[in-house]
């Protein structure tokens, strides 16, 4: 076998760093619970759900989703 014939380790099958798994959620927050927390807070601050998606990275849906969850939590209603 040419396996036999090599001399010396084995070359990596990729040399990208790996990672374990996806992340736990968007940008610097992990987990969506402090997502929740700093969308409330931007919301208190008048920001529009546009601004909050554009500075997230988050799909405009996502955000709006995330307004309506973080006032839920907080038991408002639209």
């Amino acid at each position: 076998m040419r396996g036999d014939r090599l001399k010396g380790p084995r070359h990596p099958q990729s040399t990208r760093p790996m990672t374990k798994g996806r992340p736990l959620f968007k940008g610097d927050f992990r987990t969506r619970a402090e997502f929740l927390a700093a969308v409330a807070e931007r919301v208190e601050r008048g920001w529009t759900v546009a601004h909050i998606a554009h500075v997230f990275k988050v799909r405009w849906r996502t955000a709006k989703r995330a307004i309506d969850d973080a006032k839920q939590a907080q038991g408002e209603t639209l």
